[in-house]
């Protein structure tokens, strides 16, 4: 676009709606086979467990975790010395220990001993 001299949004969409269609008609690659080839998802498949941030964290002999500037205390005793810190899509976070979910609360400062 800047070898077009184009310098407003509005000239901008005027040389898309030509660009557009000459740039996929030079590169559309068509499929060899028209045939819909996606399967179905798997029942038992948990997309919310795969699309998300997963980070290994340490987990202190208190049963605190640390994770972006914020401490968290695992409910329950657990023998693990790492915890995986799940950051879901919905924005809701979820701490777990080899698969299995474990209950936390955000605490301000580290327990006492």
């Amino acid at each position: 676009m800047r070898l077009e001299g184009i310098k407003t949004i509005e000239e901008a969409n005027k040389f898309l709606e030509i660009y557009i269609p000459r740039y996929n008609k030079r590169f559309t690659v068509r499929p060899s086979k028209e045939v819909n080839l996606h399967r179905e998802k798997p029942k038992d498949l948990n997309i919310d467990k795969i699309l998300c941030i997963k980070t290994e964290r340490a987990l202190r002999n208190d049963f605190t975790a640390a994770h972006n500037r914020k401490l968290y205390q695992i409910e329950g005793k657990t023998r693990a010395k790492k915890v995986t810190v799940e950051e879901k899509i919905n924005g809701k976070m979820a701490i777990t220990c080899k698969g299995v979910s474990l209950r936390f609360k955000e605490i301000t400062q580290r327990p006492e001993r």
